[in-house]
């Protein structure tokens, strides 16, 4: 994550790293298919977890 993406848009951001987060955790502990996240949030009290609904893969 670059800081200057921070700056521009934080919500977005850390939305783009917390799904990166996900995708890692999915793949370390082969999750199942039913695997779900209920919330993200970050810095405590900042609610993302629509916005990382909406982050796609770059292929």
């Amino acid at each position: 994550m670059k800081n200057s993406d921070f700056k521009k848009e934080p919500d977005w951001t850390a939305a783009v790293a917390a799904y990166e987060w996900i995708q890692q955790i999915k793949i370390n502990f082969a999750a199942s298919d039913d695997f779900r996240i209920d919330q993200v949030i970050y810095n405590g009290d900042i609610e993302i977890t629509e916005l990382v609904e909406k982050v796609k893969p770059i292929i």
